[in-house]
């Protein structure tokens, strides 16, 4: 299986499980006219529909390990 058709795989079955979680990927960094620090990846989720609210929330961002 080549690079291509192995990232093609992984991205369709990350697909599902974001899905299958109602969950999203996201990355936050901190950052100066030095650079950037305190950078890490977290996982959010959506949160059930509350009463008298049209749309729903995601959960704060929980870091991933790295």
């Amino acid at each position: 299986m080549t690079d291509k058709e192995k990232l093609n795989k992984f991205k369709k079955e990350l697909n599902v499980l974001l899905n299958k979680y109602e969950a999203n990927i996201s990355y936050t960094m901190k950052g100066d006219t030095h650079g950037i620090y305190e950078d890490w990846l977290g996982v959010q989720f959506l949160q059930p529909l509350k009463h008298g609210d049209n749309y729903r929330q995601w959960s704060e961002l929980y870091p991933l390990e790295k």
